[in-house]
């Protein structure tokens, strides 16, 4: 599943995935595909795993999720990690819309991996309104429009975006 035109991920996602050889986010020549499968495999389910990431059980590679069309390849999460490299492509996409933005949220993150900790001071720039659901203030707060700011200690963005989203439309 592609996003919209409109929408540009910069990341991945992790309903999206790919081979586990193929690196970054690049979405073209079906190298990624959706599965909102949940959890993705029976391995990872909460009985097998449980909660506690400290006592990650040794998962037999047989177990882990596959390729559909190739059953001995692996697969991962189509999101960058760290240590590897935005796709060009979807960077200039995203810097196109930052610049071309009236309006940028900033929704759960701590807004200091860069390029993506610097899009709300371009979009501040060029006079669009920011808006910042955190839960701590960040080094975009500085440029959150006046009554944009959403940080609230002990709240989830899962709650204060979709209520602050109900009163601004």
């Amino acid at each position: 599943g592609s996003p919209p035109e409109s929408t540009v991920e910069l990341h991945g996602s992790l309903w999206l995935v790919k081979r586990h050889d193929w690196e970054g986010f690049v979405e073209k020549d079906g190298k990624v595909w959706e599965d909102k499968s949940d959890p993705i495999c029976s391995a990872l389910s909460e009985e097998v795993c449980g909660m506690d990431l400290r006592r990650w059980p040794t998962i037999p590679e047989s177990e882990l999720p596959h390729d559909p069309r190739d059953k001995n390849c692996l697969v991962r999460p189509a999101v960058v990690w760290f240590g590897e490299c935005l796709d060009e492509t979807t960077l200039q996409r995203a810097t196109s819309a930052v610049q071309s933005a009236d309006v940028f949220l900033v929704c759960g993150t701590s807004s200091v991996v860069y390029p993506a900790a610097g899009f709300a001071s371009e979009v501040h720039r060029n006079g669009g309104c920011v808006a910042e659901f955190n839960l701590e203030e960040t080094p975009n707060s500085a440029y959150v429009s006046e009554g944009m700011g959403f940080c609230t200690p002990g709240g989830s963005c899962a709650k204060l975006l979709p209520e602050a989203l109900d009163d601004l439309f």
